[in-house]
């Protein structure tokens, strides 16, 4: 009986929302490029998003990926005096040239760091803002030097800093005096900077009583119509605003306005194109009733199938329609004996499971909306499935690479299996490969020049490498299991790939072996950790190539490697809940929300404990965490 009556109530579910979809409708909107339309009236706008449901606004992704840079990070040589500064890292970013913001920034000889503050027992009175500028040389006088009034990520400029956190805000480097600010009434799904421009994509939840003109910035405002959407949804609940910003001067330069849905929203930022994406599902209900117009007359008699039809016609409300058309299963289950009813359950739920199956990359798709540099619409894409974060995504000579999972909704039936494909200029399809890790996921994704290492993951961790070489053909060179997963990959060098994740509740690090077309495991440790800051973000982790090293905070401190042959580790900073490192010259700096380090890489030895938050008022309360918004 349970089956029967979880089937009868699904079918009451299709009807009512089918017939929902049906008896509403949009105005017209106005044709943009292929696939994406532009709204004609602020009307078609309210219908477009009062047809929407609630979902979540929640960031999803991790990351962002970038193709591989394997030259030493802003080393400019070895390292000279001890107040000079010869070499330093920058933020691990996506692509090079394209600046990522972070909550440490390394200025040589200054570094400003503003920890995200989830515990309020530093805030003297309600939420406390306070960034830390450090000096760096010469190591033994590292120290606090100055507050900003600030927290959030930031850029850093020649001549100013720029936070990124409730507001916009720049000060200037050397006089911690203000320049500039904007005041934000919408969130920042994420920001990058080339050259003296800033790209801010920012996102609200649409007011649905009150959603014309959208207001993302204090000082911005845009009509609906001037607002894109995908030309094949029907409904979108999120609007996302593309900006563009002087970073000298705070101006706004170009703004460009998109509708669409809030689930797994990524963007990728190459230095000439902002792509963003987003998540399309097929409804439950509508596949449901496509089974039933398919499958039914397989599965029920003539009589019923016939009625089903009829009362399809009539002119009745739709509670009326789901009251017919249970009562209809309900009289057809009753006919039969409770072995073949029992058969009939079986039959329905493995029919369902085998169509579903069939059509899985029909079933969520990610749509692509393809900006150029001055934020103007170019060419809208799509492929099957779902991303599972930047990392999924690239550029390479005016291709655009994308791996994603088919399958795995928990509405359909369907086994998972994961996909790459490889996208022209116009978002047009060039190649794909298929059917990667049947009933598994991805986990994480790294492009390397032409070369593609994807892992998916269930009960273990396949790695795959792909051959991208002739985009209309990529290959699947060979593939590796072993237990646990990685869910960030780098590249040290062309040959090994470093995997860091987790196996059995604890972090885990594995070399790759690639310098043949089957991967192998140069070496693989399990740390004493249960997690890494680097599960959260990529700019938690560090690599000095001159040192052949690399920082891994993990829950019980930060991890220092040797990985010149194999992973040795070197040292171990203890210091709890670790963000962030960075060097200079030949200084590894160490961050915790409170605690600091500096470590002399020549020998592993420290030459300074900092902790930086002493003098700071505090006030006890409850640790409250805050969600991150930015990436």
């Amino acid at each position: 009986m349970k089956n029967y009556f979880a089937i009868s109530a699904f079918l009451s579910l299709v009807i009512a929302t089918t017939f929902l979809a049906l008896s509403g409708g949009n105005e017209p909107v106005e044709t943009g490029n292929e696939g994406i339309q532009k709204f004609q009236s602020e009307q078609a706008f309210r219908d477009f998003v009062s047809s929407s449901n609630p979902t979540s606004t929640d960031t999803l992704g991790r990351t962002t990926d970038f193709n591989a840079d394997l030259s030493p990070e802003s080393d400019s040589g070895s390292s000279g005096s001890s107040t000079a500064v010869d070499r330093m890292s920058d933020t691990n970013i996506q692509v090079k040239g394209v600046q990522e913001p972070d909550i440490l920034k390394n200025a040589g000889e200054k570094i400003f760091y503003s920890p995200e503050n989830t515990d309020y027992r530093f805030y003297s009175s309600g939420r406390r803002k306070n960034a830390s500028v450090f000096n760096t040389l010469p190591a033994e006088n590292f120290s606090e030097i100055n507050e900003l009034p600030e927290d959030g990520k930031m850029f850093l400029k020649n001549s100013s800093v720029i936070f990124l956190g409730d507001s916009i805000t720049s000060y200037s480097r050397e006089t911690y005096q203000q320049k500039w600010n904007i005041e934000l009434n919408s969130s920042i799904e994420t920001a990058r900077k080339i050259n003296n421009s800033i790209y801010l994509v920012l996102r609200e939840k649409v007011d649905k009583s009150n959603p014309c003109p959208v207001r993302p910035l204090s000082s911005v405002e845009i009509p609906c119509t001037d607002f894109y959407r995908p030309s094949d949804s029907q409904r979108g609940d999120t609007a996302y605003t593309l900006t563009k910003i002087d970073a000298e001067t705070g101006k706004v330069q170009e703004t460009e306005g998109f509708v669409g849905s809030g689930q797994n929203t990524i963007v990728y930022v190459s230095k000439n194109s902002v792509y963003l994406t987003y998540l399309e599902q097929r409804s439950e209900t509508e596949v449901r009733m496509e089974f039933l117009d398919d499958k039914g007359s397989e599965l029920l008699d003539q009589k019923t199938v016939d009625r089903i039809d009829e009362v399809k016609s009539y002119n009745i409300s739709d509670e009326a329609l789901q009251v017919e058309i249970r009562n209809l299963i309900r009289d057809y289950r009753k006919s039969l004996s409770e072995k073949e009813a029992s058969e009939f359950e079986k039959e329905f739920q493995n029919s369902w499971g085998n169509y579903t199956d069939e059509r899985k990359r029909t079933l969520s798709t990610t749509g692509i909306a393809k900006f150029n540099s001055d934020l103007k619409l170019e060419t809208q894409g799509q492929v099957p499935g779902e991303t599972n974060d930047q990392f999924s995504l690239s550029e390479k000579e005016g291709d655009f690479r994308i791996a994603t999972t088919v399958g795995n909704s928990w509405q359909f039936d369907a086994e998972s299996e994961n996909d790459l494909y490889i996208l022209d200029e116009n978002l047009e399809r060039k190649g794909e490969i298929q059917g990667l890790g049947l009933t598994e996921e991805i986990y994480s994704v790294r492009y390397v020049n032409d070369k593609a290492y994807i892992v998916t993951f269930r009960r273990i961790d396949p790695f795959h490498t792909i051959d991208l070489s002739d985009p209309s053909n990529p290959e699947l060179l060979g593939e590796l299991k072993l237990p646990g997963y990685s869910s960030y990959l780098h590249p040290l060098s062309q040959d090994r790939i470093l995997g860091i994740g987790e196996e059995d509740g604890s972090v885990k690090a594995v070399i790759f072996d690639v310098s043949e077309d089957e991967p192998e495991i140069e070496e693989s440790i399990v740390l004493n950790d249960w997690y890494s800051e680097i599960s959260s973000s990529h700019h938690a982790f560090k690599i000095d190539r001159k040192h052949k090293v690399f920082f891994l905070p993990g829950s019980n401190g930060g991890n220092i490697f040797n990985y010149s042959q194999g992973l040795k580790q070197v040292k171990k900073v203890n210091m709890t809940d670790v963000k962030r490192a960075t060097y200079v010259n030949d200084n590894l700096y160490v961050f915790s929300e409170t605690e600091a380090a500096v470590i002399d890489q020549t020998n592993m030895e420290t030459i300074k404990n900092l902790h930086f938050r002493e003098k700071r008022d505090i006030v006890e309360g409850p640790v409250i965490d805050r969600p991150q918004t930015l990436r």
